[in-house]
């Protein structure tokens, strides 16, 4: 446990130094510079992370039992993970309508993935890891917001399309979409019965099915951003 609390201490604390002194903050990258400030930040983050993983795979095992989960937190657990991976991905899309509502995404995600796993384990090492994060979390959601308030910031308004085209990774351009494929969707269905009838959890058969989804949505989307260059290119000759 001792590894585990000693990666808690050196990630979240780094990521803290806004919650404790935005200002001792600013005063420490002025000092040492930003691209140093930057190294040090990410170098010790990933010891810390690295820690956190090592120390949590040898205390779980041995960590005593605290509470029993109710009947179904896996469920609720399994349902609220897609909505944090949604927030986390909004996260790099700053004009896209969850980001723009939200203001502050992958703080939400991580306040939602903690709070699920937290609710469906009951271990020592379960409460110090996710009671860790999702303490972190919410009160860097409360400054976040807080410093919003006092600076004034004012979000843009969202924008259609601009989870796809903020980046350049996807233009939106007048496409019709093909059917789905069949081949793809027979695999997918294939490999979910096969997970279901071999005693996995049928949330992952869900998660397979998803994931199918996700990847039918991206490859349409790719062909949209490639039927976009040629139109530009069309009309540039």
């Amino acid at each position: 446990m001792t590894i585990l609390i000693l990666g808690l201490v050196i990630f979240l604390g780094l990521h803290s130094t806004r919650i404790v002194s935005e200002r001792g903050r600013e005063r420490a990258i002025a000092r040492i510079g930003e691209g140093p400030w930057k190294g040090i930040y990410s170098a010790l983050s990933a010891i810390g992370l690295a820690l956190i993983v090592w120390g949590f795979a040898r205390a779980r095992h041995d960590a005593p039992q605290l509470w029993t989960p109710p009947s179904g937190a896996g469920r609720i657990t399994m349902l609220l993970m897609p909505v944090a991976l949604i927030l986390l991905a909004s996260y790099f899309f700053k004009r896209s309508h969850i980001a723009v509502i939200v203001h502050h995404p992958m703080l939400w995600a991580v306040l939602l993935w903690s709070a699920g796993h937290l609710f469906a384990n009951g271990s020592a090492a379960d409460l110090v890891l996710f009671g860790a994060f999702f303490v972190w979390s919410a009160a860097d959601l409360t400054t976040s917001y807080a410093r919003d308030r006092r600076n004034g910031v004012i979000y843009p308004a969202p924008e259609p399309g601009a989870t796809a085209a903020e980046r350049g990774i996807l233009r939106p351009a007048r496409h019709t979409r093909r059917p789905p494929d069949r081949r793809s969707l027979a695999r997918d269905r294939d490999l979910w019965l096969r997970l279901r009838y071999h005693g996995q959890p049928d949330e992952v058969g869900a998660a397979v099915a998803m994931a199918a989804r996700v990847r039918l949505l991206l490859r349409d989307r790719l062909e949209v951003r490639a039927t976009a260059a040629e139109q530009r290119h069309v009309c540039s000759l």
